[in-house]
């Protein structure tokens, strides 16, 4: 019988340390992981991409023609091949910063919106923190 008690308080201390611990990791070290993640997507975009290479070349006439024609129009298309990969570029960092921010943001929502359930707040408290 001393075995079950002692496992008990063991169990129940354990899940109360780890609630208590919780927000603390969330905030801290679980978010450092999702600032790791965002940082790690957009050097891979970038470097899938290739964006450097590109800019490199921008000058360099395309398939070897070294006529004024075909070096304009090499420039042209790799401008207009350079700005589309930025804007993906731009795009997917506003993406994955979104996705850090919805990190930092989603466990007041639930927390606020339990409170409503539980009818320890009103609609109130809910606009004023998310109009």
């Amino acid at each position: 019988m001393e075995l079950f008690w002692s496992s008990l308080r063991f169990i129940s201390v354990d899940i109360l340390l780890r609630a208590v611990y919780f927000p603390l990791w969330w905030y801290t070290k679980g978010f450092m992981n999702i600032l790791l993640f965002v940082w790690r997507q957009i050097q891979s975009l970038a470097a899938s991409l290739s964006l450097s290479v590109l800019t490199r070349n921008l000058f360099q006439p395309m398939y070897g023609l070294r006529d004024r024609t075909s070096r304009a129009i090499s420039f042209f298309v790799r401008l207009a091949h350079l700005a589309i990969l930025f804007f993906v570029e731009c795009l997917w960092t506003i993406l994955v910063a979104a996705l850090a921010v919805l990190w930092l943001v989603f466990p007041l929502v639930v927390l606020v919106n339990l409170l409503y359930q539980f009818g320890i707040t009103d609609e109130n408290l809910l606009l004023t923190l998310f109009v």
